[in-house]
């Protein structure tokens, strides 16, 4: 689990994550991997764009502006737009049988499911 924020004002960079598996082998030619991952991610820009004038430039000067500075933390977009999310869910399993010393059958299974909310 992440609960991040940022140095601009009304974003973050939160997520959720979790992979479990199990591995199950009821005797040493026959095993069963169980895996399975769940992400919710949910972040905000912290891309804006901004004049020159007010924002400190390289070695530490601040360019000039009739209104003072502009703070660092200064969001420059609408929170109800410029944002992200993502939910992931995965599970999948791994199936193997030795059936000789020449031959082993192998099965896989996989499922994803990516959302995208609005």
């Amino acid at each position: 689990m992440r609960d991040s924020g940022s140095q601009v004002q009304y974003t973050r960079d939160n997520q959720d994550y979790i992979a479990p598996s199990v591995l199950w082998k009821p005797s040493s030619r026959t095993s069963l991997l169980v895996l399975a991952n769940y992400l919710d991610f949910r972040t905000g820009s912290e891309i804006g764009f901004l004049p020159a004038q007010g924002l400190t430039l390289a070695g530490g000067k601040i360019a000039p502006n009739a209104n003072g500075n502009i703070p660092t933390s200064f969001f420059s977009s609408d929170t109800n737009y410029d944002n992200y999310h993502k939910t992931e869910y995965f599970a999948g399993t791994q199936f193997q049988k030795q059936l000789s010393e020449h031959w082993t059958t192998r099965n896989s299974f996989r499922f994803l499911h990516l959302g995208l909310p609005q």
